[in-house]
């Protein structure tokens, strides 16, 4: 069978997995819409797009996580069908993901084996597995102890186990979902020289899925490019430039008065930051995670936090929450040094967070409703250390009242809607009377619905408390409809500060994501 790649160049058949006319759905979301790829062995490709493009889903097709509604997904020129990942795994198809799959409890060795055991004689050869675990750590600059348990590397360390681990099994198409993005920059050159390597020397075809562009033109000899499910760019990395590769995923320019129709009724924008007191200000912030970044968030005002994944936006709002630790920079909340030890230090400076992660960050599944609502003011409802639960029943449910939360609330939180789970996050949040309000991603998993009447309840507690709102979202929508000003980060900095949103087009929102550094606009001005 003849095979031609997706810049309709023909290779050689058994050479390639290749993914012809992907279409996947999710209810009314089309998250793949006629896909068209090729991994070619020996080459790395790179997968670009931005914030929604469907690079996840695309990943978990080749990786036979999920399967397509429609299309072809080709091995070596042949049809074949992945119904689970030990499918994939069998012919050779290895994921990394960008989240962690490995098994805490066991050691890297362990990891490193986990199905794949070596043995003599019908015993484990732990020495055996023990020396190539410490081979692998070596080519990928790991100092790790490999008898270690997993769970107690860092981050970063637990990323380069699990690339090491795919290149363990053999695979002749490696799949790397972001996998820079927990690293630190020595790691990042190693870890993309021993892709190119292994690309080279092993004839391995690799995947990369990377939204930052100098790692992309440094590793990848072929760049692909989604925008809406779709292939919008394929070509050799030596004939494009990074002004192409945005344009085609950001597409075209929209006219500057480009605005969603999901506007929030709580009331006018007003005054810019600049005519506001400052409720809150991050002057050259540093962390482990961070560099450098600047923003003020003025009395009343809804800041958004806009970048694409891995940017740092989620890790500088758990720094100003107090779960991440300041090693450079200053804070400063209603004029006073702020620099928080512990979530709870800064709830008692008047600052409430509300997690991304409701399930797993937010629900108590095991309280009511009314004690997950007010389970952060129980010193306010108590006497003598015993909770006075009538009042505090009370106070949430007059809360929970005034943000038209539904539901049957005597089941318990879980038996209630997404949307209406998220009003109860936000009601406990609002219960503290914030000065500053945290959200990161405040309309993940809601119905449109419920996304307008969140906005109007965040726009109505900062126009009738005064209160600072910093709202971290991915989506581009929710910027132009939610918020005042815009703050867009770019590997861990902020590189585009205090953007009025009014008249800012989503296109243009995008391109200040993919420029980061290479933007040449002065601060508070959005790139052209």
């Amino acid at each position: 069978m003849d095979v031609v790649t997706s810049a309709g160049e023909p290779v050689t058949a058994a050479t390639t997995l290749s993914l012809r006319g992907i279409r996947r759905s999710f209810g009314d979301t089309r998250a793949l819409d006629g896909m068209d790829l090729d991994l070619v062995a020996g080459q790395v490709t790179a997968l670009v797009g931005h914030n929604g493009a469907g690079k996840s889903t695309l990943l978990r097709i080749l990786s036979g996580a999920d399967r397509p509604d429609s299309g072809e997904v080709l091995l070596d020129g042949e049809p074949v069908t992945f119904r689970q990942p030990s499918d994939a795994l069998a012919r050779g198809v290895s994921a990394v993901y960008q989240e962690l799959s490995g098994v805490p409890h066991l050691s890297v060795a362990q990891n490193m084996f986990l199905g794949q055991e070596r043995s003599r004689a019908q015993w484990l050869d732990k020495q055996a597995m023990a020396r190539r675990a410490r081979e692998l750590c070596a080519e990928f600059g790991l100092d790790v102890d490999v008898r270690t348990p997993l769970g107690r590397l860092t981050v970063a360390q637990r990323q380069l186990v699990e690339v090491a681990t795919a290149v363990n099994r053999n695979a002749r198409f490696l799949l790397l979902d972001e996998p820079t993005t927990s690293l630190e920059a020595r790691q990042v050159d190693r870890l993309l020289a021993t892709v190119r390597r292994l690309a080279a020397e092993r004839a391995v075809a690799v995947l990369l899925i990377d939204h930052k562009l100098d790692e992309v033109f440094a590793c990848a000899q072929h760049i692909v490019g989604m925008a809406n499910g779709r292939t919008v760019l394929s070509g050799a990395a030596g004939e494009l430039t990074r002004q192409d590769v945005i344009q085609s995923i950001v597409g075209h320019p929209t006219a500057d008065h480009e605005h969603p129709t999901t506007e929030p009724t709580g009331g006018p924008r007003g005054a810019t930051a600049t005519e506001r007191p400052a409720v809150f200000v991050a002057e050259g912030v540093t962390t482990a995670r961070l560099s450098d970044v600047r923003l003020t968030v003025g009395a009343g005002e809804v800041v958004g936090i806009y970048g694409l994944m891995g940017s740092g936006r989620t890790s500088f709002l758990r720094t100003v929450a107090g779960d991440h630790r300041l090693t450079g920079g200053r804070m400063t909340l209603e004029g006073q040094d702020f620099a928080p030890t512990s979530i709870r230090g800064a709830l008692r400076r008047g600052v409430a967070y509300v997690s991304e992660e409701r399930k797993t960050e937010g629900l108590l599944p095991n309280l009511g409703i009314y004690y997950n609502v007010g389970i952060t003011v129980l010193d306010e409802h108590s006497r003598a250390g015993v909770v006075r639960r009538g009042r505090l029943v009370t106070a949430a449910k007059e809360q929970l009242a005034s943000m038209r939360t539904h539901g049957d609330l005597s089941k318990g939180i879980t038996a209630l809607s997404g949307g209406n789970q998220q009003k109860a996050m936000l009601a406990r949040a609002f219960l503290q009377r914030p000065r500053l309000l945290l959200l990161d991603e405040p309309t993940k998993g809601v119905d449109i619905g419920a996304k307008v009447e969140i906005y109007a309840l965040i726009r109505d507690l900062a126009t009738a408390t005064g209160a600072g709102v910093l709202v971290v979202t991915s989506e581009e929508e929710e910027v132009l409809a939610l918020t005042d000003t815009v703050n867009v980060f770019h590997d861990g900095t902020t590189v585009v500060t205090g953007v009025p949103t009014r008249g800012l087009s989503v296109s243009r929102l995008k391109s200040m994501a993919w420029l980061g550094a290479d933007s040449e606009s002065e601060p508070g001005e959005a790139p052209e």
